[in-house]
């Protein structure tokens, strides 16, 4: 039987298209934590095109749409002081049946990981794709170490895309998101840009925010 840790999944799953509910499938079919995030984040990416700069932000390309002539667009990512980690799980000082020690060598004492996708419903799929009980809870185990560490080593950020028009804010919208250390901060905010449509819904506040104004500052 080949180990499914090892094992690419073949086709990305069609019935889920939330970026959590895709990762949590990939991890079902096998792949590392590590290799999942990628995987399930890049799935429903779309190119958005960008430019870095001003400063610490990175300006969305509007070029390739003429309705939107005047319009400017960026983005900034900030540090989260209350990340999600992407539902992987959380961290806790109480140990249940269902968590696995963390080791805080710094702190020289022990945490504990809540894994969001738990220990029993992943020996219950690891079952179902052939393995016996012994094998099933350790590759699970080793899954949710694997989580444990991701969990940690995420950097959690607050992307927040704005469109002005002359210098005036008119669409504003924002998520929590999280980044791998190691990738390219611009194009990984890019991405989850286009992931989660983030320009498209700024943009769609602007257009409607802009007629009354107009109207306004014509009375």
């Amino acid at each position: 039987m080949p180990d499914p840790v090892s094992t690419l999944p073949t086709a990305p799953p069609s019935t889920t298209t939330d970026a959590r509910d895709r990762y949590h499938q990939f991890r079902r079919e096998g792949l590392p934590a590590a290799h999942a995030y990628r995987c399930a984040t890049a799935a429903a990416a779309r190119t958005v095109r960008y430019r870095s700069g001003p400063r610490e932000a990175i300006t969305l390309l509007l070029d390739d749409r003429p309705e939107l002539a005047g319009f400017t667009a960026t983005a900034t990512a900030d540090h989260n002081e209350d990340p999600d980690l992407f539902g992987l799980g959380e961290f806790s000082d109480i140990r249940t049946e269902d968590t696995v020690p963390v080791y805080l060598s710094a702190e020289i004492r022990y945490e504990y990981f809540q894994p969001s996708y738990t220990l029993a419903q992943r020996r219950a799929d690891l079952a179902r794709h052939g393995y016996a009980r012994g094998p099933a809870h350790e590759l699970a185990l080793r899954q949710v170490r694997e989580d444990a560490r991701l969990a940690r080593q995420l950097e959690a950020r607050y992307v927040r895309v704005e469109v002005r028009k002359a210098g005036v804010l008119l669409g504003d919208v924002g998520i929590g998101i999280t980044f791998i250390p190691g990738d390219d901060p611009d194009a990984a905010l890019a991405e989850h840009i286009g992931e989660y449509g983030l320009l498209d819904e700024a943009i769609a506040q602007a257009r409607a925010a802009l007629p009354p104004l107009l109207a306004a500052l014509a009375a």
